[in-house]
């Protein structure tokens, strides 16, 4: 997970938006206020293999790998998402929620 994590900019919060190239339909909801920044919030669905496909060259197997046990753990390969991006595109919130109730342990 933590090769996922480094994809999406876990260490890099300026990355953080190359994490949405796996986004189909990314759709603008409008302008809101986060801890002072003003961000532009966007709703997509977020397709697991797809951004794991866009992560760097020298990563890329490694969050491949992240992503099949992900997807293999919830049983989903893709999901919503929130995002909210200020004007320098640094992430300032980010809401997804994945439920792993109905996977067997």
């Amino acid at each position: 997970m933590s090769a996922l994590m480094e994809a999406g900019g876990g260490h890099d919060p300026s990355q953080m938006i190359d994490f949405l190239h796996g986004a189909a339909d990314v759709e603008e909801v409008g302008r809101a206020t986060v801890h002072g920044y003003e961000t532009t919030h966007y709703r997509t669905v977020v397709d697991l293999r797809d951004a794991a496909a866009a992560a760097p060259p020298e990563i890329r197997d490694r969050v491949a790998s992240s992503v099949d046990r992900l997807i293999e753990l919830s049983g989903e390969s893709s999901y919503p998402m929130d995002v909210w991006v200020d004007d320098a595109n640094l992430v300032r919130r980010m809401k997804y929620v994945m439920d792993y109730t109905e996977v067997d342990p």
